[in-house]
C-alpha cells in the first residue's frame, strides 16, 4: 500500500449528499482544497446557500478554479434524488465522485422507541444512500468510471446499547458497500467506505439532546473514546481517499484496528501478517471493554428499577 500513487481530485466533479453541514460540509471543504468541482445536496435550502457561500470563499482564498454549486433534495425521495443528480450533471458535468453522507441518529432503549423510529432511520441512513446510488451509478457505469464513498459509522462494526435504531442501518451500509465493490469488479467504478467515530457536529448535538450528563448513553459514548473534531475526521478520510483505500481510516487508532480485524470478503486494510497479529491482540482488549460497557448498562438498569420501586 506504500508504493501506490496518490489519487488526485483536481478538476473532478464531486457530489456530496448531506453536504450542507457537519462531516458532509467538512469533506466538501477538503475536496475544495484538492481543487475539485464540488456540488452539495441537502434538504435545507437556507443551509445549502450558507454552506455554498462558505465553500466559494474558501475556493477564492485558495485561488482554486473549482466550481461550487448546490441543489436541494431529500435523499429519502428517490424521484427527487434522481432529478437532483440529473440537474447536477446537466449544470456541472458528469459526477466523478459521489459521497453519500446524509444520516441521523436517535438514541433510546429498544422498547422506548417506536416502529416509526426504526423505519425513519432505515429510510434516511440506508435507503437515502441506496437512492443516491440508484440515481448516480447507472450514469457512472455507462461512462465506465467513477468513485462512490459511503459514509457509515463506527457503529457499522459495533453494536451498542441505546443505538438499536441506528447501528443496524450502518451495518447495512457496510454490507451494501462490500456487495457493490465486488459486483463492480472489472469496471471503472470504485467503492470505499468510512467509519467516522463520535464527531463534534450539529448532528451529534441533536443526538445528545435530552441525554443528561452521566446518563447511560453519555457514559457509553465517553467510554468508547474521545469525540473528534470534524476537521480531524474529514482529513483522515481524505488521506485514505488519496491512497485509494477501500476501508477509509478515522483518527481513532483502535477503531481502525477493529475495522481491519473485520475486513471479511473485502480488501485487507493492513499488511496481511500484521492484520492477523492485530486480530489476536484485539480479543483481550475488547473483552475488557465489553465488561465495562455491560457494567454501565447493568448499573443503569439497577438505578432505573430502584427509582420505579421507590
Amino acid at each position: 500500500m506504500f508504493w501506490r500513487k496518490k489519487k488526485s481530485f483536481a478538476g473532478k466533479h464531486v457530489c456530496i449528499t448531506g453536504g450542507s453541514e457537519g462531516l458532509g460540509l467538512a469533506l466538501a471543504m477538503e475536496f475544495v482544497r484538492e481543487a475539485a468541482h464540488v456540488t452539495i445536496i441537502s434538504r435545507s435550502a437556507a443551509k445549502l446557500s450558507a454552506a455554498s457561500e462558505g465553500l466559494k470563499r474558501l475556493a477564492g482564498e485558495l485561488g482554486s478554479a473549482g466550481r461550487i454549486a448546490h441543489t436541494s433534495a431529500d435523499v429519502t425521495d428517490f424521484g427527487g434524488v434522481r432529478d437532483a443528480v440529473a440537474r447536477v450533471e446537466a449544470e456541472g458535468g458528469p459526477v466523478d465522485v459521489l459521497v453519500c453522507c446524509a444520516g441521523a441518529c436517535k438514541l433510546g432503549h429498544f422498547t422506548d422507541l417506536k416502529a416509526d423510529d426504526f423505519e425513519s432511520a432505515m429510510r434516511l441512513n440506508y435507503m437515502g444512500t441506496v437512492n443516491a446510488l440508484q440515481a448516480a451509478l447507472p450514469r457512472m457505469e455507462t461512462r465506465d468510471r467513477g468513485l462512490v464513498v459511503i459514509i457509515a459509522s463506527a457503529m457499522a462494526v459495533n453494536g451498542m446499547a441505546c443505538n438499536s435504531s441506528y447501528a443496524p442501518t450502518k451495518w447495512a451500509l457496510r454490507g451494501l458497500a462490500d456487495s457493490l465493490r465486488m459486483e463492480y469488479q472489472g469496471t471503472g467504478v470504485g467503492f470505499c467506505i468510512a467509519y467516522p467515530p463520535d464527531t463534534a457536529t450539529p448532528g451529534l448535538e441533536a443526538t445528545l439532546e435530552g441525554q443528561e450528563e452521566g446518563s447511560e448513553a453519555r457514559q457509553l459514548m465517553e467510554l468508547g473514546g474521545e469525540t473528534y473534531s470534524v476537521e480531524a475526521v474529514s482529513k483522515a478520510i481524505m488521506k485514505g481517499l488519496k491512497r485509494g483505500d477501500y476501508h477509509l481510516p478515522s483518527p481513532d487508532f483502535l477503531q481502525n484496528l477493529t475495522v481491519s480485524s473485520m475486513s471479511g470478503l473485502s480488501p485487507a486494510p493492513l499488511w496481511l501478517p500484521f492484520q492477523m497479529l492485530v486480530s489476536s491482540i484485539l480479543v483481550p482488549i475488547y473483552a475488557v471493554y465489553l465488561r465495562k460497557f455491560d457494567a454501565i448498562v447493568r448499573n443503569a438498569r439497577k438505578r432505573s428499577k430502584s427509582k420505579k420501586d421507590n
